[in-house]
């Protein structure tokens, strides 16, 4: 029997080497795919909250309008709040709230509820811009604020 060896290792060694790299491309081959479920999932999740805070500003934004925003024009300041929701986003939890409610009816019902506050704040603000209905706008916007907070800190609860 010829004992080989190469780089200080006999065919044993080298056996044992291929056996242990060979298993731990199996592993990853089994757990990858499961892995990156939970990293995409998580980065949706953080895609989505970065949105809803962003949204919030937006209200926020609209709230604290001063007398001298868009001052060069003649708007009224509901027109003026109406503007600037029209910066409310929910296109990413629009495109991905298919692949939520497959994962996490939790998470889909959270989101669901405060997306609704959104878009129909927003579609209050495009009939205030179309229809110049300046009536109760900044009560609106005061109680889609108000509902996206509570909703916010009873999830924070939960």
């Amino acid at each position: 029997m010829q004992n080989d060896i190469f780089l200080g290792l006999s065919s044993v060694g080298w056996t044992a080497i291929s056996s242990i790299a060979t298993s731990i491309a199996v592993i990853t081959a089994l757990f990858f795919p499961l892995i990156d479920k939970i990293k995409r999932r998580k980065n949706i999740y953080s895609i989505i909250d970065h949105e809803i805070k962003r949204n919030i500003a937006v209200l926020n934004k609209a709230l604290s309008l001063n007398e001298n925003y868009l001052s060069f024009t003649n708007a009224p300041a509901a027109v003026k709040k109406g503007f600037i929701i029209q910066d409310i986003s929910t296109n990413y939890w629009e495109e991905n709230k298919q692949y939520i409610s497959e994962h996490s009816s939790k998470k889909y019902n959270e989101y669901l509820e405060i997306n609704n506050i959104f878009n129909e704040t927003k579609a209050f603000a495009f009939q205030v811009l179309n229809t110049n209905e300046i009536d109760p706008p900044l009560q609106y916007i005061e109680v889609a604020l108000e509902r996206a907070y509570s909703l916010l800190n009873n999830q924070k609860k939960n």
